[in-house]
């Protein structure tokens, strides 16, 4: 763009070139006037142009063809008004100040040329654009009428072609000045509209003088004296003039428009009459021609009609316009009522949203916010003016910053954080930041905030059911295994612990529940202490716990394997209560003994019952020689699968004898299997594995049926045993059908149920007594008879034996050995003595020797079982050791 004071420069020249004209004019031909009006021009325009290309800026890169277009124009106008000066030089018969003329409307032609192209310049540097093919369009207009009327003309008379274009060029300059000022009046200031408006009147002026001046001052200057055209290029001149001034409807408003609109009102209505009766007063004037003077007065009847006619389509385009205006007025209703709709429903949203909403500009300014967000100030803050938003504390104030200015360039954020409300809880928040355009520019952003602290807290609550436990608040089994899991993979060496509570179940019998939970709490305690942020501890189950020492040694193990015995033997006060317990630890070391974490839980859960069996408080290494028992175990717990269809059990019978009388009193059914590889197996190492794989009640039940069986045969063949007691397991009596099963059996083989007898442990105390107890006094009412097993060993005391409906009491074998020794003759005098004094049998088993026979009998206790007597033997070999014994009986009766 050319700045403010190169315009001036384009103004400057315009009014000065408008002025010397009209001195010339004024003045009237002589050789002042004449070099004036050669020469000023061209040099005037050869110094302003030569400044404006020299001091022209430098472009900005988005204006770089646009000016380059500009310094093209500048330049051809600069060449152009040295061409006209060179001509001038040149045109003179006389030399340079000659006064003889060829043809000054030549010149006079160019010169006007170069105004135009001034004002061309002009409107691209108000307008920012060169309209070439609008001003293409409006020089055709010019041409198309003029030349019709040359035509003509110069049927009759011989003019120069050059006074026509003179003519042309001085039209096309006052219709640029006009438009000029009509269209671009309020972007130029007052004093360049006065410039303007001032050069478009002179030449104006000028033309109309051409035919009021005397004949002498102006004919010879256009038409060598010929009087026709002083006066026709007048008509000519206002015809064309008017003719591209015609209105043109004003489609926009008329207050942006008002001035032009009457303006070109007035010009549409005034102008045609005007040249009608201008033609009409002209044309009978030219009385030496009249034709030319006729065909003046059709082309200007031509004008006026044509001006009818465009009066009639600007008419219609009124009626189209009004209808298009009333369907506009109609569409501006239904796009001001959509609008209104929207304008509601947003503000709907904007009230009813339940999650708080902030509208903000771009400086962070709060332009808005809904109700929801001032109820949550109200709730959780202090309203203060100075700060807005409470909820963002100091240090997460850069990082709000950052995710603002983020959304700021069109990118949506989306993040938690923690605040701390009005009284220092913590809340947990997610924000979701939006920006909010228009055409496509950033106004400012949403800010929504959605309070997630009872989602959190819910969740934090789930995760804790899931993976703590409840009462002792460590990690379960599902984290303990989890999180394990993926240490082991980068731990080159650790430690697993098994740890149980000794005694754990007779606190809890004996305190009640309430005390038991404050143990397992206190041990977590005491343990968690221990291990500190080094392991990790959970509650596998029950008064189980496990833990896990990452880069731990066989030192380092057995170091606070120690320490969390010693921990655990200190009294646990409980409000009156001063409890002593004890731990029986399982370690096993990772990668020696075991690569997964389920081996290793295992065999460090073999290692404490291993060390359960030593003591109170012991702890016990995982090492070979348990491995070797694991997998014998294996192997017994695999062959126990297929034992009873392999037919790989057997009953054998050991004889219940009644000394005193010598005769059987009944037999005892002990279970036998004889493994394929192991060879005979020891119920103590099986029943144990049967139990705890889920097979003891397969077992049972078999042996239940085969000691029916044998009892109908023998009472088939007339052989009188006596009762039958068989040992049964408490998991099998803890079986919600055991009793029918039994009941059923016994019916099957039509025995009556007080030829059976249970034999049960001691460690009946540890199970479900109700449900036991239930049982057993079913059975008992059936007519079956119970007895204790190895009583005095166990967990039973005078109260268990009041308890259930026994009909005997054995007494361990370990008592019978020790007949010799003070203080266990003692303990059996008091269980034959308390036994005889509740009513109940008393039988010693593990009789083995004629002293310790002696002994028992001479205390009242004259049923035995033992290896003085028989050992266990198959169906077949005890019948013959029955018959044997009979005839010994009969044979000391017979000889006393």
């Amino acid at each position: 763009m050319i700045n403010r004071s190169y315009q001036w420069y384009l103004y400057l020249y315009l009014s000065l070139f408008s002025i010397v004209e009209a001195v010339g004019i004024l003045l009237g031909q002589s050789v002042f006037t004449v070099r004036m009006n050669l020469y000023f021009a061209p040099i005037l325009s050869i110094v302003l142009l030569t400044i404006l290309f020299i001091t022209y800026p430098r472009p900005h890169e988005k204006d770089l063809v646009t000016n380059r277009q500009t310094k093209a124009v500048i330049l051809l106008a600069l060449l152009w008004s040295v061409i006209i000066l060179f001509v001038e030089f040149n045109v003179y018969h006389n030399g340079i100040f000659g006064l003889t003329i060829k043809e000054p409307n030549m010149y006079y032609s160019m010169i006007k040329a170069l105004k135009v192209i001034f004002l061309l310049i002009l409107v691209k540097e108000i307008n920012n654009r060169m309209d070439i093919a609008v001003l293409i369009s409006e020089i055709a207009v010019i041409f198309a009428f003029s030349m019709i009327t040359l035509l003509l003309l110069l049927k009759h008379h011989y003019y120069s072609l050059f006074s026509t274009f003179y003519i042309l060029l001085d039209v096309y300059a006052i219709y640029m000045s006009f438009q000029i000022i009509l269209r671009y009046r309020m972007r130029l200031s007052k004093g360049v509209n006065i410039l303007l408006a001032s050069s478009m009147i002179i030449c104006l002026i000028l033309n109309v003088m051409q035919f009021k001046l005397p004949l002498q001052y102006l004919s010879w200057l256009y038409l060598y004296g010929f009087d026709i055209y002083n006066r026709s290029a007048s008509i000519i001149l206002v015809a064309v003039l008017f003719m591209i001034l015609k209105p043109r409807l004003q489609i926009e408003s008329t207050e942006e428009h008002e001035q032009p609109y009457m303006l070109a009102t007035i010009i549409k209505q005034l102008f045609p009459l005007f040249w009608l009766f201008a033609c009409i007063y002209y044309g009978w004037q030219l009385q030496f021609d009249p034709l030319t003077g006729w065909a003046l007065f059709f082309c200007c009847l031509l004008v006026f009609i044509r001006q009818i006619l465009v009066s009639i389509q600007d008419n219609q385009y009124l009626v189209r316009f009004f209808h298009l205006n009333h369907d506009f007025d109609g569409l501006l209703e239904e796009r001001a009522e959509e609008l209104l709709i929207n304008e509601q429903r947003y503000q709907s949203l904007f009230v009813q949203l339940d999650e708080p909403l902030i509208i903000l500009d771009n400086h962070g300014h709060i332009l808005s916010c809904n109700p929801a967000y001032t109820q949550f100030l109200t709730m959780y803050y202090r309203l203060n003016e100075q700060n807005p938003l409470p909820f963002i504390r100091d240090e997460d104030y850069d990082v709000w910053v950052e995710r603002f200015l983020r959304a700021l360039e069109k990118e949506k954020q989306e993040f938690d954080f923690e605040a701390l409300d009005k009284d220092g809880q913590t809340l947990h928040l997610h924000m979701k930041i939006v920006p909010y355009l228009f055409r496509n520019e950033v106004l400012g952003v949403y800010l929504l905030i959605n309070d997630q602290t009872s989602h959190v807290l819910n969740q934090e609550r789930i995760h804790e059911l899931a993976f703590y436990d409840q009462l002792t608040h460590l990690p379960n089994r599902v984290m303990f295994y989890q999180e394990v899991e993926s240490r082991l993979e980068v731990c080159p060496y650790a430690a697993v612990f098994f740890l149980d509570i000794n005694r754990f179940k007779s606190i809890n019998d004996t305190f009640g529940h309430e005390v038991g939970d404050f143990v397992l709490c206190e041990f977590s305690k005491r343990v968690h202490h221990i291990i500190g942020g080094n392991g990790m501890v959970c509650r596998q189950s029950g008064d189980e716990f496990i833990i896990f020492l990452p880069s731990m040694d066989h030192c380092a193990a057995e170091a606070v394997a120690i320490e969390i015995a010693e921990a655990i033997q200190v009294p646990m006060e409980y409000m009156s209560f001063r409890i002593r317990t004890g731990v029986s630890i399982g370690i096993c070391m990772y990668p020696e003994e075991g690569r997964t974490l389920a081996q290793l839980i295992g065999n460090a859960d073999k290692a404490m019952y291993a060390a359960k069996q030593e003591g109170l408080t012991c702890f016990k290494f995982f090492n070979p020689e348990l491995r070797q028992v694991l997998e014998r175990d294996l192997l017994i717990e695999q062959g126990l699968r297929l034992c009873i269809e392999n037919q790989e059990l057997f009953v054998y019978y050991q004889p219940k004898v009644h000394v005193a009388e010598h005769k059987l009193y009944g037999v005892e059914a002990l279970l036998r299997w004889k493994h394929p590889q192991l060879g005979f197996v020891s119920p103590a190492a099986f029943i144990p594995i049967a139990e705890e794989a889920g097979m003891i009640h397969a077992l049972g039940d078999w042996v239940l049926e085969s000691v029916c069986q044998q009892l109908r045969r023998w009472d088939e063949e007339g052989i009188e045993v006596g009762t039958a007691s068989m040992n049964v397991s408490l998991k099998q009596l803890e079986h919600m059908d055991y009793k029918d099963r039994v009941l059923s059996t016994l019916e099957r083989y039509s025995i009556h149920p007080s030829r059976l007898e249970l034999e049960i442990t001691e460690s009946i105390a540890m199970c479900d007594q109700e449900h036991i107890l239930h049982t057993l006094n079913e059975l008992h009412e059936q007519g079956l008879k119970l007895s204790m097993d190895d009583f005095g060993t166990g967990y039973a005391s005078l109260s268990y034996i009041t308890l259930y409906p026994l009909n005997t009491i054995k007494i361990d074998r370990t008592f019978v050995e020790a007949t010799t020794v003070s203080d266990q003759i003692k303990l059996i005098d008091m269980i034959i003595s308390m036994t005889h004094q509740l009513g109940l049998e008393v039988i010693a088993e593990g009789v083995e020797t004629v002293e310790q026979m002696e002994y028992l009998q001479a205390r009242q206790c004259v049923l035995m079982q033992g290896y003085l007597f028989s050992k266990p033997l198959p169906a077949n070999e005890f019948i013959i050791w029955l018959h044997q014994y009979e005839a010994q009986g009969q044979q000391a009766t017979a000889n006393p």
